[in-house]
């Protein structure tokens, strides 16, 4: 957001794209409520999102694990909230 604030750079900017690995230490909803509140004028996208990619035993398929699927679901639902644009892809 530091690039936004500035009225100068932000004429240059026409929106946000946000990782989806860089959620998990943080709040995600809230980081995205602030950025749309304060930069409504600016497109979010998703750019990528996928499980399994942590280090052993956490990596690769994990059949029958729903949390990842409810992973997923909870990050489409919060981008939707937060007017995310999100790209579904296989």
């Amino acid at each position: 957001m530091t690039i936004l604030a500035d009225s100068e750079a932000s004429k240059y900017v026409d929106g946000t794209a946000v990782h989806w690995y860089d959620d998990l230490p943080w709040d995600p909803a809230s980081k995205l409520s602030d950025l749309y509140l304060a930069h409504s004028d600016k497109f979010i996208l998703s750019t990528e999102a996928c499980n399994g990619w942590l280090d052993p035993p956490l990596q690769g398929p994990s059949y029958g694990n729903w949390y990842r699927g409810a992973s997923y679901a909870n990050d489409i639902i919060i981008g939707i909230a937060n007017d995310k644009r999100i790209i579904q892809y296989h």
